[in-house]
């Protein structure tokens, strides 16, 4: 599962999507898998739950936004595979040092 904040990492999360792809794995972004009619919320908890590898794309707002702060809490929760990527110099970001 790729998380990101969509207003800076949009087009990064479908590249890293497609490569990883490329190389056979099953990759859930939400814009790909969560169709018109389902609860998104919902869908990304499933996600969250079933994924073997949650790869948390950080940039300057990840972890401050209301859903990506969720996103890596319920990942951390669960003891998923935290694989982050950064786009930022300080590391780790404040917001995130507890859970990567």
């Amino acid at each position: 599962l790729i998380s990101y904040v969509r207003a800076e990492a949009a087009c990064a999360a479908k590249s890293l999507k497609y490569a990883l792809e490329q190389l056979d794995y099953t990759v859930y972004l939400d814009v790909h898998e969560i169709k018109g009619g389902n609860d998104w919320q919902d869908s990304l908890n499933e996600a969250i739950s079933t994924c073997s590898f949650f790869i948390p794309l950080v940039t300057p707002n990840y972890g401050e936004t209301l859903w990506t702060n969720r996103e890596i809490k319920l990942a951390d929760v669960l003891g998923k595979n935290i694989i982050p990527v950064s786009f930022i110099s300080e590391w780790p970001p404040k917001c995130l040092a507890i859970q990567l």
